[in-house]
């Protein structure tokens, strides 16, 4: 295929504007998402300086955090490959299968960073999460555009540079802050069908033929094909259970492009100029399977291989050589006649099928997702949702995210204009992006994947609808491309910003400097003792990274049974079942938020049914009664007013040894306040008065009656009685001169209660407590301008 033809200066130089075209729209859009980003970090509202992580992310970019934090885990320990870790799974851990490679660059873009800027180790890391995905997004672009620009003209390399970047699903893998394999992924899906597309399928021209969209002779379908295996093998590396289906459909459409052709050419070796050559397939097999393998001799060897099938393997490099060899013999078969050997073809049949039949015949023993509790997980989360199931569930506006692809899937319309000689490689490309189509439509995770192959048909179809026509036609085409590119680019950094100037932010994100605000609490109400977390997924992932505790139900396929112990504590019948479970694997604190509720998901996982009427679950009766045993402190937590947080719930709790009565009372009551609860707080500390009153439950209620928004709780001249009682013990105690201001506030008498409070503020700072009399000073200034002071 040659879309272009230019001389070699004009071609690179078309390509250098291309290339700064594309950095300046990425880095617009770095800075965009640079502000947003600083935006949510503002929005927080407790001190971080007891964190060691501190940066929150759009939801959307979880994953990156992990990648952080095993970056941070290896440097730490100076392991190049990291096969354990214990953040997850708490007490014992769980294996890590991600990519070290990426862990390492993410742990060498840390160090810099640290070393930039003086910070930690730690916070130089996340620092570098907003950066690092810019040079892999112009690595990619650089590599696979300048080859198809090298391979098939500059208007090529031009509309597989601008599809990187204005294919929304494409691009978004390589966003700022998404640091994850994704990106890698997709870049590699590109690789593979574009180079197995420029290596015609199999067919090519004569060396003196025709052009057209297939290769020119032997050695160029040849070279092609080295080029697709090894993007190929980098994806298997990468992540193989998301690579291994590309593979499979790339092969599976070889195939039938040897029919389609055999059909269109007739059974010659040669029809009109066109060769199929099945050594093509041969070696994209062999050179494919030993990337493949090389890759996992750089991930675990000198380790002896074990049978988890969820990763690359031996095994999967001998699929993929047979694979090749089956093409290669079966499209032989079909186009030229040429008889098949039995014994070869069972063999290479064998060897091909092997990690197919394992898994389903040891099924979750040797390959993890086949878990039915993976199934039941994943059916709670949206990007392993059918296209219908997202629209269904989160309603059809969800599905504005995916339309890409699906408007996309036009040009196969092109295909009806492609010459006889061109049919196997259109249906080639077709049968590719319908396949991967596909699997986006069965689980909306895959668009990312199958944005590859729809910038290969792109190109694909211009090339079709433009054949024959004069260079403007080609250059008209790939401007068009372009406007729409740079347009799609330009819109969404154009909406990040129009978010940063109103403020805006999804509920999601705004979750995510509140998760840390909630880790914050965690770790003052722990000191330096280690943490562990247990908690809902989302919720889990978040604090458990800014506070660098160690949890147990993170979303993660190796850490399946952190999340069924996670499951059997939070859907224990009975709060004693619930306390031994959570003693067993040495849980510190729980957090529940009930815009993250889990609990009927978990519940599945753990094989409990609905609760009926009047029956519930340890982690119900936690989220939605605030019903906690004494053995749970609550440590009052209230999120940020303001949409999108108004109206959730959230708990946050530390294990403690049983408390008495009173305290166990004055500690719900505390809770209740956080939630503004304003009749439960009251109830709850009448109830402890009644089993010991002590000075801090009666100046507590005297605080709530004074200061309470509402008007069935709030009894100023009750206040005011209890806190004059304290103030004839103790008139210096800033605490009591506190509840005094509020309660001569709350009657009226705001001179006395500015003056009492600008004693409490004097007695604070010159005992050293600024924190204390910061909390006190906007009361001051209320009650200097006239008003009650209202939680």
């Amino acid at each position: 295929m040659r879309l272009s033809t230019e001389g070699r200066r004009a071609r690179w130089v078309i390509m250098a504007v291309v290339w700064v075209m594309v950095a300046i729209l990425a880095l617009r859009d770095s800075s965009a998402t640079r502000d947003y980003v600083a935006m949510l970090d503002a929005s927080g509202t407790r001190q971080t300086d007891s964190l060691p992580l501190v940066r929150p992310a759009p939801a959307g970019r979880a994953d990156a955090t992990v990648w952080a934090r095993l970056a941070i885990e290896s440097a730490n320990n100076g392991s190049a490959r990291l096969r354990r870790t214990e953040m997850d799974n708490a007490p014992t851990g769980r294996d890590v299968h991600w990519n070290s490679a990426l862990i390492q660059l993410v742990a060498l873009s840390g160090r810099w960073e640290a070393w930039r800027t003086g910070v930690s180790l730690a916070r130089g890391t996340e620092s570098s999460l907003a950066w690092i995905n810019l040079p892999l997004l112009f690595i990619a672009v650089g590599l696979l555009s300048g080859w198809a620009a090298g391979r098939a003209g500059a208007a090529s390399g031009a509309i597989v540079a601008l599809g990187l970047i204005g294919h929304p699903l494409l691009y978004n893998a390589f966003a700022p802050n998404n640091v994850d394999h994704h990106g890698l992924l997709a870049a590699a899906a590109l690789g593979l069908v574009l180079g197995a597309t420029f290596m015609g399928a199999g067919w090519h021209t004569a060396a003196q033929g025709p052009g057209g969209l297939l290769p020119v002779g032997r050695a160029e379908a040849r070279r092609a094909s080295a080029v697709s295996a090894a993007c190929g093998g980098i994806g298997m590396w990468v992540s193989a259970a998301s690579t291994i289906p590309v593979i499979a459909l790339v092969g599976a459409a070889g195939l039938a492009s040897a029919w389609i052709g055999s059909r269109a050419q007739g059974t010659a070796d040669r029809v009109g100029g066109v060769e199929f050559d099945p050594e093509v397939w041969r070696r994209w097999g062999w050179i494919g399977g030993a990337v493949s393998l090389a890759a996992y001799l750089l991930e675990y060897a000198p380790a002896l291989p074990t049978l988890r099938l969820e990763v690359n393997h031996p095994l999967f490099a001998a699929a993929w050589v047979a694979g090749g060899e089956l093409i290669a013999m079966v499209a032989a078969w079909r186009v030229y006649r040429r008889r098949i050997s039995k014994w070869r073809f069972y063999t290479w049949a064998a060897v091909a099928l092997m990690p197919g039949l394992l898994v389903i015949s040891l099924g979750s023993q040797v390959f993890a997702l086949a878990d039915p509790g993976l199934f039941q997980i994943h059916s709670q989360i949206q990007e392993f949702l059918s296209v219908p199931r997202v629209a269904k569930v989160f309603g059809w506006s969800s599905l504005t995210h995916y339309a890409a692809g699906a408007v996309l899937l036009l040009p196969l319309a092109s295909v009806v204009r492609a010459k006889r000689q061109e049919l196997p490689l259109a249906g080639f490309i077709s049968i590719v992006t319908l396949g991967t189509a596909g699997l986006a439509f069965w689980q909306v995770r895959w668009w990312s994947t199958a944005s590859g192959p729809q910038v290969v048909l792109l190109l694909m179809a211009t090339a079709i609808l433009t054949s024959g026509r004069r260079a403007r036609a080609v250059w008209s085409a790939v401007v068009l491309l372009g406007l729409l590119a740079v347009a799609a680019l330009a819109n969404r950094t154009a909406q990040t910003s129009r978010n940063v100037r109103n403020g805006a932010v999804t509920l999601g994100d705004a979750l995510q400097p509140m998760y840390r605000d909630i880790a914050s609490v965690v770790r003052a109400s722990q000191g330096d003792d280690p943490v562990v977390l247990l908690s809902t997924p989302s919720a889990s992932l978040a604090v458990s990274y800014f506070g660098q505790f160690a949890s147990l139900g993170t979303l993660y396929w190796e850490n399946l049974a952190g999340l069924r112990s996670a499951a059997s504590i939070l859907s224990a019948p009975t709060d004693d079942e619930a306390r031994q479970r959570m003693m067993d694997r040495g849980i510190t604190h729980l957090v529940l938020v009930s815009a993250d509720d889990f609990l009927r998901a978990y519940e599945n996982l753990a094989g409990v049914p609905a609760p009926a009427i009047g029956e519930s679950t340890f982690g119900r009766r936690i989220l939605h009664d605030g019903r906690n045993p004494r053995w749970l402190r609550v440590l009052p937590f209230r999120p940020r007013a303001g949409p999108p947080l108004d109206g959730i719930v959230v708990r946050v709790l530390q294990v403690v040894p049983d408390m008495p009565d009173d305290i166990w009372l004055s500690n719900r009551a505390d809770g209740a306040v956080a939630n503004r609860d304003w009749r439960g707080a009251s109830a709850l500390l009448a109830e402890a008065i009644s089993h010991k009153a002590t000075p801090e439950l009666e100046l507590k209620q005297a605080w709530l009656m004074a200061t309470a928004p509402s008007d069935e709780v709030r009894n100023g001249a009750l206040a005011l009685s209890v806190a004059v009682r304290f103030m004839r013990r103790a008139p210096g105690d800033p605490t009591v001169l506190d509840v005094y201001a509020a309660a001569l506030a709350e009657v009226g008498r705001f001179a006395d209660a500015a003056e009492a409070a600008g004693r409490a503020v004097a007695i604070l700072q010159s005992a050293n407590a600024p924190d204390v009399a910061a909390r006190v000073t906007p009361r001051l200034d209320a009650y200097r301008g006239g008003r009650p002071w209202r939680q």
